[in-house]
């Protein structure tokens, strides 16, 4: 379950792509965090924050 999504969202210029995988096999990649800017560094902190920000829970 993923939390705090619209706190992430709020970020111009971002998205978030989430994977409809039904369960974690391994250490799958469940999902994608993308920013742009004009400054590679600058889009990288930006992501970097939203990683910070997206809760997420595993059952």
């Amino acid at each position: 379950m993923y939390k705090n999504i619209d706190q992430v969202l709020k970020k111009t210029n971002t998205d978030l792509k989430i994977f409809g995988k039904p369960q974690v096999l391994g250490k799958r990649r469940m999902g994608v965090v993308l920013a742009r800017d004009k400054e590679i560094e600058k889009a990288k902190q930006t992501v970097s924050r939203m990683v910070d920000d997206l809760e997420f829970e595993l059952r």
